[in-house]
This record gives C-alpha cells, sequence and structure tokens, in this order.
C-alpha cells in the first residue's frame, strides 16, 4: 500500500548537509500536533518553574528574590534548554545519547552563572551554580518525560532518527518486504463497527482511501491463537485440539503460553519452511514460524534463537527515558483499569467478571509494555531491512477476555493498536527497503456469562458430581492465556552475558529449589479425569484407558454421565466416538451421527454455524481430541455463547464471531480465495505474495512436518547473513562458561566490597580531622629524596595525570572509538571519566579538606581529599586498558592494564612527592577511582559488557 512503501533514504545522502537536511525533515514529520505542542508548551513551562522553586529551596548558595523573578527565569532556561534539546539531537542524532545530555548540562550550568551574574534577584555562585544544574537537568528530565508520556509519535521519533542516520548509507533494497501485523482476538463485524465509529483512524483510512481491502477469513475449530499461528507461520495445525490439551500417552497437559509446550508444538509442526524462515523476524507470537531471530517469542524463551535480540531489547530499556514512560503509561492503564472496573460494578453490566490488581498489572503489561517494545522491535528489524516481520499485538485480547469483546476498554486497547500502525507505516517511509502492509487476526471473541457464572459451579465440578466420589476429576478452566507477559521480558534480558542477565536465569531455579518441592521422579499419578477448557471447548479425558474411548465404554464405566452432560442447558453438542469409529454429537435437540452421508447437522447444531459440522469432523479426528468434547450453549437470542473459562469474552469453541477473523491487504495483492478457509490458507497466500514480491521461494529443507526431529527446532540467529546494524562481531573473544562468570562476579564484588571498606575507613579519620601517621611520614621521606632530575619527572608525571593530558587524550581516544564504531566502548570510557570527575569534586565538597602548607611546594587552590589525579588517573587509564584488552588481545589487555595500575600508581606518587597530597588523599583517589570503576563495570555487564570484535581463529562473524 502506498503509506507503508519505503522510500528510502540512499539517494538523499549525498552531500555533507544531506544527513542534517533528511534529520530536520525527521523532525518534522515526526513533530505533535498542533494541540499537543501548546499543551506540552503550558505543561513544561509549569514543571520548570516547579523544578527551579525545588532547586531554589534545596541547593545552599542558590537564591531567588520574588515569584516574579522565578517565572521570568524558568521561561528563560526553557527557552534555551528546548532550543539546545532541538539542535542537539538534530545535529547529534548519530552519536550516543549522553553526548548531547552531557553538552545540554555544561548549556544550563552557564546559563545559571549568566543568571546569576545579570538578572537581578536571582544569585548563584560556582558551586551552587553546578549543583543547580545537576538538580534542575534531573527534574526537567523528569517533567519533560511526563509531559510527553503518552506521545508516541514523540517517542518513536528518537528511535527513527537514530536508526536512519545510523543506516544512511545502506543501499536501497529493490524488492519490498511483507510486514505482517496480527491483532489477536479481533473479529471483522468488531473491526468494521470501529472503522465506523472512528476509533481506528488509520485502518480506516487505508480501507477508504483504496490502499488496502479488508476480507474475512474462516477460522476452523479450535479458533485458538496456537492453532492459528501454527497454520499461519508454519502451514500446518493439526493436532492442536485447543489452547489446552491433555496427551494420554505421556500424561501430559499441554499450555500454549507455557514456554517449554509453545517449542515442542513447533518442534511437530515445523518442517524448516515456516513463513519467516527467509530471514525473517518473530516478535510478541506464541510460535517461530522458523524465524532466525525471534524477540518475546514463547517457544524461544527456554533455548533462545536471536543472538542480537537481547541487544535490542536490552537496549530498548538502557536509558532513564523507556523506564520513566513505561512506568508511568502502566500506572496510568493500572488506575484506569481500576476505575473502568468500579464504573463497571457500579453500573450493573452484564455479563462481567471480577477484574482484580493481578489483571490490572496484566493489562498493563499487554496494552502497553509489550505494545511499546514490540512496535520498537519492528522498527528496527524494518531498518535492518528484514523481508518478513510478523508481530502479533494481543492488547485487546487480553481485555476483551474480561471486559468484553465491544466494551469501551478493549475497544480503547484496539485504538492503541491503530496508532502504534501508525507510526509503523511513518517509519517504514524512509526504510532501505519498502514495506507492504498486511493486518489480520487470527480469530474472533464471543460475549457471555460464563458457566460457573450461570450454574454455580464450574464444569469440572459438575463433571465430577456425576461420577463415583473417588473418582478424582482435575480441571483446567482458570484464565492463564494473557499469562506469561513478565516471563517473556525476563526472558529475552536474561540472554544477554551481564550480570543483570545472570540472575534473571538463576533466580527462578533457585526460587524453585527452595520451594522443596518434589522431585521429578516423585510425580504424583495422574488423575481418573482431565478437563481441559479453551473458552467455550472443552476436552474432558478418561485417563484409565490410553486410547479413544468410545461412548459405550464411557457409559460402561460411568454410567449416565453422556446423557446428562448432553441435556445440561450450558452444554450446546457433546461429541463422542462410538463403537463403530462414527463421530457422534448429541444436545438438547437430538442426536446426529457425522458420518452419515448427509449430516448437515441443521437441527442439533443450528446455533454453531454453517461449518459446524466439518469443523467437528477435523476436530474429532485428532489423536489429542478428548474422549468427549462439549461446546459452550449459545443464546439464540441475545448470540451469548457460555464459556467453560472464566473469562466473558471467550473462544476456542463454536458460535458467535469466534471464527470470524479478517486480513487487510494492500490492495496491489490479491487473494488466491476470497474468502480463505482455514489458517494454513492463510499461510500459503502470505507465501505467494513473498513470492510475488520477493521472487524467491523457501524449500523444506528439513524432517516432514510433525514429525518430532531435533532438526526442527526453531532455527539459531547464527544461521543468518542478513547484515546486522553494527559492524561485523566475531567471536574471537566469547563470555565465560556460567562458573567462571560466577567467579568473575564474586571476585568483583568482594574488590569492590575491599575497596569501599578502606575507603570509610580512611574517610572516618579525614572527617574527624584525626592525624595519620602516614601522612606525617610519606611526604618528608619522599622530599628527602628529592633532586633537580627527580623533580622533573615527578612533574611529568603528574602533569599525566593532568586536564591538560587527560581530556585531550580522551577525545582523542574517543573520537576514535566513534569513528571506528565502537560506539558502546566510547560510552563506557565516557561513562568512567565523567562520573569520576564527578564523584571526586563531590567528596571534595563534602570533606573539604585544606591541601598540606608545606614551605618548598606550591598551595594548590582546591581541597584535598581525595586526589582528583590519582582518581582519574587509574579510572581514566585502566578504562582505555580494558578497551584494549577487549579490541585488540588479550595479551596486548593485560600488558596494557598492568602498565595503567603502575602508572596510576606514579601519578599518586609524584602528588605526594611535590606535595599537592597528603598520603590518604592519593590512597583514597586510588581506592575511590577503583570502587567506581568496579561500578561502572558491573553496570556495563560485569565487564563481560563487550563481544570480541578481532577476527579470532573461527574467524565467524556473529550479528
Amino acid at each position: 500500500m502506498k503509506s507503508a512503501a519505503g522510500k528510502g533514504f540512499a539517494p538523499t545522502a549525498r552531500g555533507l548537509l544531506a544527513p542534517y537536511r533528511l534529520q530536520a525533515r525527521l523532525m518534522w514529520e515526526w513533530r505533535p500536533t498542533r494541540l499537543a505542542i501548546v499543551r506540552r508548551a503550558i505543561l513544561a513551562y509549569l514543571m520548570a518553574c516547579l523544578a527551579l522553586a525545588i532547586a531554589d529551596a534545596v541547593v545552599p548558595g542558590l537564591s531567588i528574590d520574588s515569584l516574579a523573578v522565578l517565572l521570568l527565569a524558568a521561561l528563560l532556561l526553557l527557552a534555551l534548554d528546548s532550543f539546545c534539546a532541538v539542535v542537539f539531537h538534530w545535529v547529534l542524532v548519530a552519536w550516543p545519547i549522553f553526548v548531547a545530555q552531557a553538552l545540554g548540562l555544561a548549556v544550563q550550568f552557564v546559563a545559571i552563572l549568566v543568571l546569576g551574574r545579570t538578572l537581578p534577584g536571582v544569585r548563584a555562585d560556582d558551586t551552587a551554580a553546578f549543583w543547580g544544574t545537576v538538580l534542575l537537568t534531573v527534574l526537567n528530565s523528569l517533567f519533560a518525560e511526563l509531559v510527553a508520556v503518552s506521545d508516541d509519535d514523540s517517542y518513536y521519533s528518537v528511535l527513527v532518527r537514530r536508526l536512519v542516520s545510523r543506516n544512511i548509507r545502506r543501499p536501497a533494497e529493490p524488492k519490498p518486504g511483507l510486514l505482517v501485523v496480527q491483532i489477536d482476538g479481533l473479529s471483522l463485524p468488531i473491526l468494521k463497527h470501529a472503522i465506523g465509529a472512528g476509533r481506528v483512524p488509520v485502518l480506516g483510512r487505508l480501507v477508504r482511501d483504496g490502499d488496502a481491502t479488508l476480507h474475512p477469513w474462516t477460522a476452523m475449530l479450535p479458533p485458538t491463537t496456537p492453532a492459528s499461528q501454527a497454520g499461519i507461520l508454519h502451514g500446518r495445525n493439526d493436532g492442536i485440539a485447543g489452547f489446552r490439551w491433555y496427551e494420554k500417552s505421556s500424561a501430559r497437559l499441554m499450555v500454549a503460553n507455557h514456554p517449554e509446550d509453545a517449542a515442542e508444538i513447533v518442534r511437530r509442526v515445523s518442517n524448516g519452511a515456516g513463513f519467516l524462515a527467509d530471514d525473517g523476524a518473530s516478535i510478541g507470537n506464541l510460535v517461530t514460524g522458523d524465524a532466525p531471530r525471534s524477540y518475546l517469542t514463547m517457544a524461544t524463551i527456554t533455548t533462545g534463537n536471536s543472538a542480537d535480540g537481547d541487544r535490542r531489547l536490552r537496549g530498548f530499556f538502557v536509558t532513564t527515558v523507556n523506564y520513566i514512560r513505561l512506568l508511568v503509561l502502566m500506572a496510568g492503564e493500572i488506575a484506569k483499569e481500576l476505575y473502568q472496573a468500579e464504573r463497571q460494578r457500579g453500573s450493573s453490566v452484564e455479563p462481567r467478571m471480577h477484574r482484580d490488581m493481578h489483571f490490572a498489572v496484566e493489562r498493563a503489561a499487554t496494552n502497553i509494555a509489550m505494545r511499546t517494545v514490540s512496535t520498537a522491535l519492528v522498527i528496527e528489524e524494518m531498518y535492518g531491512s528484514a523481508p518478513t516481520i510478523y508481530v502479533d499485538y494481543t492488547g485487546y485480547d487480553a481485555i476483551a477476555h474480561h471486559c468484553g469483546p465491544e466494551r469501551v476498554e478493549a475497544i480503547d486497547a484496539l485504538e492503541g493498536i491503530d496508532r502504534a500502525i501508525g507510526s509503523l507505516l511513518k517509519a517504514a517511509r524512509y526504510t532501505s527497503r519498502p514495506y507492504r502492509l498486511v493486518v489480520l487476526s487470527d480469530h474472533g471473541q464471543c460475549l457471555g456469562a460464563t458457566f460457573q457464572q450461570c450454574y454455580g459451579q464450574p464444569l469440572e465440578a459438575v463433571i465430577a458430581g456425576l461420577l463415583p466420589r473417588a473418582t478424582t476429576v482435575v480441571g483446567t478452566t482458570d484464565s492463564v492465556e494473557s499469562a506469561g507477559i513478565g516471563r517473556r521480558i525476563a526472558a529475552e534480558i536474561g540472554r544477554g552475558p551481564g550480570l543483570s542477565s545472570l540472575v534473571l536465569r538463576l533466580l527462578p531455579r533457585a526460587l524453585r529449589g527452595y520451594g522443596g518441592g518434589a522431585a521429578s521422579g516423585a510425580a504424583a499419578a495422574p488423575p481418573d479425569v482431565v478437563v481441559a477448557s479453551s473458552g467455550s471447548l472443552a476436552h474432558v479425558y478418561f485417563t484409565s484407558q490410553s486410547d479413544r474411548m468410545t461412548e459405550k465404554a464411557i457409559e460402561k464405566r460411568y454410567p449416565g454421565v453422556i446423557e446428562a452432560l448432553a441435556n445440561h442447558p450450558g452444554i450446546g453438542a457433546l461429541v463422542v466416538r462410538s463403537a463403530t469409529g462414527h463421530t457422534l454429537v448429541r444436545g438438547p435437540r437430538g442426536r446426529l451421527d457425522l458420518a452419515a452421508s448427509k449430516a448437515d447437522g441443521s437441527d442439533v447444531l443450528a446455533d454453531y454455524g454453517p461449518g459446524a459440522v466439518e469443523n467437528l469432523r477435523r476436530l474429532a479426528g485428532f489423536d489429542t481430541a478428548g474422549d468427549l468434547i462439549l461446546l459452550g450453549a449459545v443464546d439464540p437470542i441475545s448470540g451469548e455463547v457460555t464459556g467453560f473459562e472464566e473469562l466473558i469474552g471467550s473462544h476456542g469453541g463454536l458460535g458467535g464471531w469466534q471464527t470470524e477473523p479478517f486480513i487487510l491487504c494492500p490492495s496491489t495483492l490479491k487473494l488466491a480465495k476470497d474468502p480463505p478457509v482455514g489458517a494454513p490458507a492463510i499461510y500459503r497466500q502470505l507465501t505467494a505474495w513473498r513470492v510475488q514480491l520477493q521472487g524467491k521461494r523457501v524449500a523444506p529443507d528439513g524432517p516432514s512436518a510433525g514429525k518430532p526431529s531435533a532438526a526442527a527446532t526453531p532455527p539459531r540467529a547464527e544461521a543468518t547473513s542478513r547484515p546486522s546494524h553494527t559492524p561485523a562481531r566475531t567471536s574471537a573473544r566469547v563470555s565465560p562458561p556460567p562458573r567462571s562468570r560466577l567467579l568473575l562476579l564474586a571476585g568483583g564484588f568482594i574488590a569492590l566490597f575491599a575497596c569501599l571498606l578502606a575507603l570509610g575507613a580512611i574517610a572516618e579519620d579525614v572527617h574527624d580531622q584525626e592525624a595519620i601517621a602516614l601522612d606525617a611520614v610519606a611526604t618528608p621521606l619522599l622530599h628527602s629524596l628529592s633532586s633537580p632530575a627527580l623533580d622533573a619527572v615527578m612533574q611529568a608525571l603528574t602533569d599525566l595525570g593532568s586536564t591538560i593530558v587527560v581530556v585531550p587524550l580522551f577525545a582523542v581516544s574517543f573520537a576514535l572509538l566513534i569513528w571506528r564504531r565502537h560506539r558502546r566502548e566510547a560510552l563506557f570510557l565516557a561513562v568512567s571519566i565523567g562520573g569520576s570527575t564527578a564523584l571526586n569534586q563531590s567528596l571534595k565538597l563534602i570533606f573539604q579538606r585544606p591541601r598540606p602548607q608545606l614551605a618548598w611546594a606550591q598551595v594548590q587552590p582546591e581541597y584535598s581529599f581525595p586526589s582528583g589525579h590519582a582518581m582519574n588517573s587509574i579510572v581514566f587509564y585502566v578504562a582505555l586498558a580494558l578497551i584494549v584488552l577487549v579490541l585488540w588481545s588479550r595479551r596486548a589487555g593485560l600488558i596494557s592494564v598492568a602498565l595503567a595500575i603502575v602508572l596510576a600508581l606514579l601519578i599518586g606518587t609524584s602528588r605526594i612527592y611535590l606535595g599537592y597530597h597528603y598520603f590518604t588523599d592519593v590512597v583514597g583517589g586510588l581506592l575511590a577511582g577503583a570502587a567506581w570503576l568496579l561500578i561502572v563495570l558491573g553496570a556495563f555487564d560485569g565487564g563481560l559488557w563487550l563481544r570480541g570484535r578481532r577476527a579470532g581463529a573461527s574467524g565467524a562473524s556473529g550479528p
């Protein structure tokens, strides 16, 4: 469709100023609306006034005489800050984010100094300007995010512009890509109503402008996400009997959103030729489609298959901006849910269900966190030129389950997904590969009171009441479909090599072991009856017989149970196998043999639509189907369907709109069959479109579909050859094994603790102004060795730790790292030395220790403890040595680290020799610098913050 086609930016990237013109155009195109700009300006000014008032009250040395002066000063600072933010983010978009922030901090510092000297009523000395700048920057950043928190375009604008700057020289891809967006659980009738009501303006505009056409398709029984996604992404969904089913042969309950079970589903249906096998990306799905890169995909949580997926997801969370935005939006969503739940209860809306805090958090996770993260990942994949992308937005489905598919809460979630699609369309304008957008759903949903609400007890309790007292019945009618969101995110972050990743991997295991649960070998015997429910569909398994039990066998063992269930008012149809192998349907309207030549189900299955017979025949043929298959009753007047799960919005069975999903495709792409029937037909259609657009086909090279084999597991990212966003990274240096990493981390913690303990002991004596013997001995001892030659050497050493040497060295090193695209190393270096400088100045202001007063030494104007030369030297030179260790070779790196430590010790010694510092000043500086460097290393993942870049013995490039 026209609005989805990337224009590409390679042709516009000629000339020195072309990238800046392009960035200016992007900033203009992604600007907020006029109303949003006015609202944001007013709120930003109020927040700036509040921040300045807080700074006036908190920072000593900063004073503002009157309210009028405060209002004027806030206006000036806000105008300057806004102007600088626009200019810095325009010019420095390709640089690490902290560069623009650091420059903004410097401008803020100068502005406060200037206001303190020029604006009557404002006073600020140098110290007050420094601390005022820090406080105002923190407060203004926080308030700015709160003001703009709901503006998706402003948020994704930064991501898009950075990706454009990173890929500006990427050659254009002539073959279009296919972006498929799944809106989970949305039926065609509800989408049409939302378009007519103006609730989904992006999708509505595509249809009205003729860019896209909207079609129905028919979801076969069971209409659930695992069955539909397996069919859409793998072309096969046989054997998937519902969202949950029980397998007698292995006494295993399969639940599709359990990572192990989702991986098992992929193993069974994959033949290696999934829709995404051709270098595609799976985002937020249950199954992989054989994608080499999967993010937030349930089937890859336990195994993982994305080498740089952890980098992308962890990159999303690395900035405070993202944390603030997500936390604020999620808190707002929780508050909104609590209000809407109470409003629904107060208005006596029926049917409704209890919505507790657990669901409120789940709603915030699915409708805010997952949608935001998924959209960012899709944008990254588009700018990485992925040929096929499939993303699943689950927010509408999760909310519709609890609130109702047509209720305002669910439509609000749909509106948010529509905005996300609009952001994707806008982001696609400057990708090097043009994209065609396809939007579809996997199934619909039906409103209806639950079985337990209608009849006072769950289905398993009704069945248990029909069986002998000693019979054990286990039911699975609790709602778990939307569970696992937090587990997906934690698992994705846990793939990385750092400390946080290690904790996220080890903590669940530790908690399981702490619980003292029984060993796997001590598992309890299977129950006599298992009731596995999926919305308005339920499978009943009698475990006493390993194969499918017939009607006669069930009646003999449990007399009257079939008749009672068939005539229950909450059950519209019961399916059972006859002794001759025929599939029988029993219900309030009689009995039907599906093997009969003219079985049309016009009476028994009248409420379930014209395709009911074919659907039940297919489902009953699965080896995984229950001995009894139950369908919830359909109210012929209201159309409401009785669900066996405790959800008022249900799907999984027959009746209503649950089998009526949709597919919206570009008007240039035609359906081979309209409407398609069954999810595998959608797979064939998407595959045909991909071939039409890209002119290539993926040949199945794995085992036959459905046959378990290790080769059928999801392919790993290492097999892909798609160019990465970053320069080639090789396997010369890999993460140590878990045990070595634990030892490394433990050693780091011990070293940090020792440094802090020793620093604390020295700092306490310095604070209490207690004389230290070493201070009285060290300086005279070193001075007794003085000579003109040694004086020159010591002066040269002390110069190596001064700003006149360190600052140029840092600037050159930083520029070289950025030029060679080692941005993470540049960030590490900048954070190390920048934080060390700020920490040193802060400690000096806290302790305010005077310099040594020696007749032969020049007294320095600053405070003495801790030594800035010693602290900054050990941080800067050791940080440089660590970068050498990672980027070049282990031998050169270890030698560099040793030399850097010796150099820092010599610089510290020179400060004592020249009389500029006490011995404890230097020791304190070295300890503080070492502690800070260990903290930064921990923040950058325990020193394992880089993958090797030097070609090693293997010579294999990673993504």
